[in-house]
């Protein structure tokens, strides 16, 4: 069995339109005196109410039916406005599209024979003239029908085929006439075998076999050819990475032949007389603030006068020559030299020793670090505060003992120093006064940075008291 389909209710009914109704007719209801002023005096018949009541109702019944049927939902007599309207707009939505600024351009236009309406903005409408082709070409059904009714078939057969003047490539061979020399949107002036870019003596050369040059106004600035790409000023790029064949970078070996191979980045031997006094950079960098603090940075070799060994060296400078520094490795000796300290996390010495970031040393000659030899072998000096109200600690095993007098007592008070493990316990004693015959002085740990002392006599039932006391405290 098949789904049923539910029609939306309609509380809204016409009101006496069945056959023979009591209702006056149309002629004497248009000729009626009250239809312009409404019941004024006396009584109106029923035929004249019952009229008025089915025109009403009759319109009412009818827009409420529509709005149940378009909108599928129900209208119903409840009083709710804002809901029929809201039904309403939704019935009247599926017949008629809302007015917009699109339907307003369009509708402002001025009809008229062969007019083509276009857009020209947004939500703005304009007319073109529509000539007989223009009719003609809209309605042909495909290119092909187009470009026949163009008389253009046959071209662009011959075009599919053709070298375009941008963006195509050919297939084929391009042969040019015999020349030595020709230019890209330019003249060339270079002669020889080149090729002018742009700017009449610039470009690029046969500069031999297999070497071919770079020329810029009209001056060898470099060349490349199977070995090397060379520039005769500089060459920049954001990065430089060398080619590594086979996992060997050029110049990788042993020591040895350093001195006469290559490396991914080197400089050619450089020869000096013997008491040259020079700094040779191989590296260099320059980094400044907006508010100056420039600083170029270059690692490099340094003649130092003297007939020996150029040395390796850092250099920084600055423009203040008191901040100008320089870290040599001497090649003679062996020796690393600085301007200022060295600071690491740990300095391991030749063999065995070190020397840790806190300043301990490490080395066979006390079987391991210094620390642990002194403690194993030296006591540490003890450290105390001495006075009235002190303390002395064993600094070998953390041993402390702490002292002090209470002018009054009964409450809980500081030691002189916090126990840094615990407070292990509290010795209280009478100074010059005591309440009865027999008097008891009492304290004991509260944590390890307080405690609490107080007295209490027997003749007084028991009560504690603030006498004062003197009290001895131990712990660690």
């Amino acid at each position: 069995m098949g789904d049923i389909t539910l029609m939306a209710k309609n509380d809204f009914k016409p009101f006496a339109t069945g056959k023979g109704a009591n209702v006056t007719s149309q002629p004497d209801w248009e000729a009626l005196p009250a239809l312009l002023s409404g019941f004024t005096a006396g009584k109106a018949s029923s035929a004249q109410v019952n009229k008025a009541l089915r025109q009403a109702s009759f319109i009412a019944a009818a827009l409420a039916q529509y709005t149940a049927s378009k909108s599928g939902q129900d209208v119903l007599d409840d009083g709710d406005l804002s809901g029929f309207i809201a039904k309403m707009s939704a019935a009247f939505g599926k017949d008629f599209q809302t007015l917009d600024a699109t339907l307003t351009a369009l509708a402002g236009l001025a009809t008229g024979a062969d007019k083509l309406p276009y857009f020209t903005g947004n939500d703005t409408a304009g007319q073109t003239d529509l000539t007989s082709v223009g009719r003609d070409i809209i309605g042909k059904a495909s290119i092909a029908d187009i470009l026949t009714y163009l008389g253009l078939g046959e071209t662009a057969k011959q075009a599919a085929g053709a070298v375009q003047k941008t963006g195509d490539e050919m297939n084929g061979k391009l042969t040019l006439p015999q020349t030595s020399s020709f230019g890209v949107n330019t003249n060339n002036t270079l002669g020889g075998s080149s090729i002018a870019i742009g700017d009449n003596d610039t470009g690029l050369k046969g500069n031999g076999d297999g070497n071919l040059a770079f020329m810029a106004n009209n001056v060898l600035a470099g060349y490349f050819n199977e070995n090397e790409l060379q520039h005769s000023k500089k060459m920049l790029t954001k990065n430089f990475q060398a080619l590594v064949d086979n996992n060997w970078p050029e110049g990788a070996g042993g020591f040895s032949g350093q001195l006469s191979s290559e490396a991914p980045f080197s400089v050619p031997m450089v020869r000096r007389q013997n008491n040259d006094n020079n700094f040779f950079p191989l590296l260099k960098g320059k980094v400044s603030l907006e508010s100056g603090y420039p600083v170029a940075a270059s690692f490099g070799i340094l003649t130092s006068g003297n007939t020996n060994f150029p040395q390796i060296a850092i250099h920084a400078k600055t423009d203040f020559d008191v901040n100008d520094k320089i870290w040599i490795f001497d090649v003679a000796t062996g020796e690393f030299r600085a301007p200022g300290r060295i600071t690491a996390t740990e300095i391991l010495l030749s063999g065995k020793s070190r020397v840790a970031p806190d300043g301990n040393l490490y080395g066979d000659v006390w079987g391991g670090w210094l620390n642990d030899f002194l403690n194993n072998n030296y006591n540490r000096k003890n450290t105390a505060s001495l006075g009235d109200y002190g303390w002395v600690r064993d600094e070998s095993t953390g041993f402390i003992m702490q002292w002090g007098t209470l002018g009054s007592s009964n409450g809980t008070y500081n030691f002189p120093r916090e126990f840094p493990v615990s407070c292990f316990a509290v010795f209280v004693t009478n100074t010059n006064q005591q309440g009865g015959s027999v008097d008891n002085a009492f304290g004991y740990p509260v944590s390890k940075s307080q405690f609490f002392a107080a007295t209490k006599a027997s003749t007084d039932g028991n009560v504690v008291n603030g006498y004062p006391v003197a009290w001895f405290a131990i712990g660690r």
